[in-house]
């Protein structure tokens, strides 16, 4: 039903987008800027953002009039990370594949190299300590580039479904890792190798998100 906040560390909440819109109501992703006037959101539909704590919302489908620099209409928007050392570079993930930016979103570039089978992507992680290594989620696999998505290597099994990836803040080879009816993975490697880590479960869930 929209985008809500808190500004009583979670005491109360508010809504900071249009009530109504047609659009910003069925949310998947959400990031803040460093400016946190500045929020995108990401929709069932396309990505949004504010640069004025949510009074106003524009679309940010891509370049105006180039196609491929476009995200394509009714493309969920099921991650949205701002880097984490350069807040004008964005890393979106959608149904129709990986994409990148370096203007805040009002021009972007897909990614290429993962195969089409596998580009239903629910979630991307750039290195905090390097922005050119990046993981895929998808529904086809872990995939990892270290080229800034120039190449893509399969790092899990193809049959493996990928909801979330985490980074250790400290430790970049230290990855988490959210499956379908598997629970957690975790790498300390890079993501060469792989080990579960479901201690406590009562079963394999399907892990939504890990965090760091």
């Amino acid at each position: 039903d929209g985008a809500f906040r808190s500004l009583d560390a979670g005491a109360s909440w508010e809504r900071f987008s249009p009530k109504d819109h047609p659009d910003l109501r069925r949310l998947h992703s959400i990031a803040i800027d460093k400016d946190p006037n500045i929020v995108y959101l990401g929709t069932e539909h396309l990505p949004w953002r504010t640069d004025n704590g949510g009074k106003d919302w524009v679309c940010i489908k891509g370049h105006p009039t180039e196609k491929k620099q476009q995200f394509i209409d009714d493309s969920d928007i099921f991650t949205i990370i701002v880097d984490s050392q350069d807040s004008n570079q964005l890393f979106a993930s959608a149904c129709s594949g990986i994409y990148t930016s370096t203007d805040r979103a009002t021009t972007r570039t897909k990614y290429q190299g993962i195969p089409f089978t596998s580009r239903r992507t629910h979630t991307i992680y750039p290195d905090p300590t390097n922005n050119q290594v990046i993981y895929s989620g998808t529904t086809e696999g872990l995939w990892k580039t270290v080229n800034g998505g120039q190449n893509w290597r399969l790092i899990s099994s193809i049959r493996t479904v990928v909801n979330a990836v985490a980074i250790h803040p400290s430790n970049p080879n230290k990855i988490y890792v959210g499956v379908k009816s598997g629970g957690v993975l975790v790498s300390d490697n890079g993501g060469e190798s792989f080990q579960t880590s479901n201690n406590g479960f009562p079963f394999l869930m399907d892990l939504m998100e890990v965090f760091t």
